[in-house]
């Protein structure tokens, strides 16, 4: 046999092969997907959020997980099912360290605004970690859940800015910058802070904390005593919280889901309405379709994907970004 037959011969094998698989993953799709469709049409599906429709009275369920950045998804939600007739309430999960002072703030005010309009209450369930710009939010909650072990509070504002002066000369490496006025590069990593920069800056921060207190006095019910006391950008345990009146009661997100479904008159056991994005939408099918099929790959790759690149919520310099 001719060397050319012999990669001719290899180069069909490996073709073949590619086709048996593109067709066992497209099997598999399919019958995943036949699975799933058949499970929500039948009853309650166990990955009831690849819906768009509400088919029923329900609650609606949704998440506020990592960095607060964007909050364009959560508002657009927010906006097309809270004022569907189905839905009677709405539970939103919070996970999360905090994230900018614009986007916080951008939630919380329409979170308010829509509560106002639809007549519909709202309860945060706060998870592993509520602080920061995620307790703010939370505030807006007409009852706030969490557990014994959350960590929250971190009741404050900080800025992080680098002097990267001296590695620049050591690195032979000049910077010049123009500008129109005496603060358009303030926080520079070119130079240390003015002492008139480091007042602007302060004074900022000052102005945000002073809302954010404002905020939970006014939300909460607390006093402003209390409230300064623990505005030093501490966190503390849910246990604490309670004791201190920033949550309504300890428990997990299932018995925050029997809280909204008893305000709602949907009972203990609501039944639950959790959006998908559109552009999601086909990856979440597959990945539906593998957990039908294989229970127990949600048990390994699923759970190193959710934690892959994950912050380390602890490090203080993360619980403390931004609000």
């Amino acid at each position: 046999m001719s060397q050319k037959s012999h990669w001719f011969g290899f180069l069909s094998s490996v073709s073949q092969n590619i086709t048996v698989i593109v067709n066992l993953l497209i099997l598999l799709f399919i019958l995943g997907g036949c699975m799933l469709f058949c499970s929500s049409v039948t009853g309650r599906s166990s990955f009831s959020s690849i819906r768009d429709v509400v088919h029923q009275d329900s609650i609606l369920v949704l998440r506020l997980e990592g960095l607060i950045i964007d909050s364009s998804e959560i508002l657009e939600d927010l906006h097309e099912y809270m004022g569907n007739k189905k839905i009677k309430g709405v539970l939103i999960r919070v996970d999360s360290p905090g994230g900018t002072t614009s986007a916080s703030q951008e939630i919380y005010n329409e979170i308010h605004r829509l509560k106002a309009i639809h007549k519909k209450p709202v309860v945060m369930s706060i998870g592993s970690l509520g602080a920061s710009g995620a307790f703010y939010i939370s505030m807006a909650g007409d009852k706030i859940v969490a557990n014994e072990a959350t960590l929250m509070g971190s009741i404050g504002v900080v800025i992080y800015l680098t002097n990267l002066e001296r590695l620049y000369e050591w690195a032979k490496v000049e910077n010049y910058v123009l500008k129109t006025g005496e603060f358009k590069d303030a926080g520079s990593q070119f130079r240390p802070l003015t002492n008139r920069e480091r007042d602007l800056f302060q004074d900022l921060m000052d102005q945000f904390l002073d809302h954010f207190k404002e905020v939970i006095i006014k939300d909460r019910k607390l006093s402003t005593e209390l409230v300064e006391e623990f505005a030093d950008g501490r966190v503390f345990s849910g246990e604490t919280a309670l004791l201190q009146g920033f949550i309504d009661q300890t428990g997990t997100y299932y018995e925050a889901l029997n809280l909204i479904g008893e305000m709602t008159g949907l009972g203990t056991d609501p039944e639950v309405f959790e959006p998908v994005k559109k552009v999601d939408r086909w990856v979440e099918l597959f990945n539906a379709s593998l957990r039908s099929l294989f229970p127990w790959f949600q048990q390994s790759l699923f759970i190193k994907q959710e934690l892959k690149a994950r912050p380390l919520y602890l490090l203080p310099e993360t619980i403390g970004l931004s609000k």
